[in-house]
């Protein structure tokens, strides 16, 4: 999908698509400072809503070190990332196409998420209980998007590193394959290749990324639910490099950045999934209708 730069008068009135049991109960409402352009106040509501949504993820080990020192500049010193064995964390790049979302137009995107704990503890090897842990969620570490409009969306609203690119999807052979470009849309700068096929799994995800806006770290909650066809090389826990890459770098912003940290290219664990459903917060204390720590004003 080539990148799209020209912004609609006017939010897609799309509202009665967004019926999956994920978006029942939730209460939207609009920012309380909401983005402008070309000089005209745009009433998004939030959380935003994402139906039918074709992912794909890969989940590669990188160097422990590397995203410390990364996270800690990018959040603070009580930003920790888990720690694998052999001196290694992980880092998750996640692609999506969102053919339905609320009030805007359709996009691709990929988000580059390292696992952060907020509290400065380390949890133990293997993820464990960092995992499971409510001060454990994502910080995105790079965000190539299709849609201007919703770069700007995420600069605005949660200093997310969004970067309008070209982003084209593959499916054929067994294989969904994602390709992101540098800025001038014909050098390649990562592409991601997972089996559209392996074990059966629904997942019921509740967690947060982590992003710093005007000098304050903050949590912006996230959910997702879907059934996910997974693939894990259990092997490269333990440090092996058998197995295919999945992981292709070229040049660019998300490809630098993949190398600082070390990334490497075979995966622990690759998901798939042909249709699932998201939703993407603000922090409470952001919304019109709430005071500053979250509670009806």
């Amino acid at each position: 999908m080539e990148p799209t730069f020209d912004i609609p008068s006017a939010l897609i009135d799309n509202g009665a698509e967004f019926v999956a049991p994920l978006f029942q109960g939730l209460s939207l409402s609009a920012a309380r400072h909401p983005l402008a352009i070309d000089g005209k106040a745009r009433d998004y509501l939030f959380p935003t809503l994402y139906a039918d949504v074709r992912c794909a993820v890969g989940i590669f080990h990188c160097s422990f070190a590397r995203a410390k020192d990364f996270l800690r500049e990018r959040l603070g010193e009580d930003a920790q990332p888990p720690r694998m064995l052999g001196g290694r964390s992980i880092v998750a790049i996640s692609c999506y196409e969102y053919r339905k979302v609320r009030g805007v137009r359709p996009y691709n995107e990929i988000a580059i998420a390292i696992p952060v704990r907020m509290d400065g503890k380390k949890g133990i090897p293997v993820l464990g209980a960092f995992s499971a842990s409510p001060d454990s969620g994502y910080h995105i570490a790079s965000m190539p998007v299709t849609s201007e409009e919703n770069r700007l969306r995420g600069h605005h609203f949660w200093n997310l590193p969004k970067i309008t690119r070209r982003i084209d999807i593959l499916e054929g052979q067994g294989k969904c394959r994602f390709e992101s470009f540098d800025e001038d849309g014909t050098t390649l700068d990562i592409a991601l290749d997972v089996a559209t096929s392996g074990k059966p799994r629904q997942f019921s995800v509740r967690s947060f990324l982590a992003t710093k806006k005007d000098g304050v770290a903050q949590r912006n909650p996230t959910a997702f639910e879907g059934e996910f066809q997974v693939m894990v090389n259990v092997g490269t826990l333990w440090g092996a490099r058998r197995g295919s890459p999945a992981l292709g770098l070229g040049k660019g912003e998300a490809s630098g950045l993949l190398r600082r940290i070390g990334a490497e290219t075979v995966p622990l664990q690759t998901r798939y999934a042909s249709s699932m459903n998201s939703w993407f917060d603000l922090p409470a204390r952001d919304h019109l209708g709430y005071d500053e720590k979250g509670g009806k004003a």
